[in-house]
């Protein structure tokens, strides 16, 4: 659930490390592992997606490291 789904590939980048971290923020915020490949797309994940610190945990969290925030600035 922490490892971003490119660094399985063998192609890690700078949103490989947002991707674990927006899964330790989830796992802060929940108190339990964020779902695998941190998608956070299914329909029992959705309301907690509200307040701007959740939503940066989502971006950070998309299967495609494209769909991140490009740095953590």
């Amino acid at each position: 659930s922490y490892t971003p789904p490119e660094q399985f590939r063998g192609q890690p980048t700078i949103q490989s490390d947002l991707f674990a971290l927006g899964a330790i923020f989830h796992f802060l915020l929940e108190g339990k592992d964020p779902p695998p490949l941190c998608a956070g797309t299914s329909e029992d994940d959705a309301a907690w997606h509200s307040s701007p610190l959740e939503r940066l945990i989502q971006r950070c969290c998309q299967f495609e490291a494209a769909d991140r925030p490009e740095s953590a600035r």
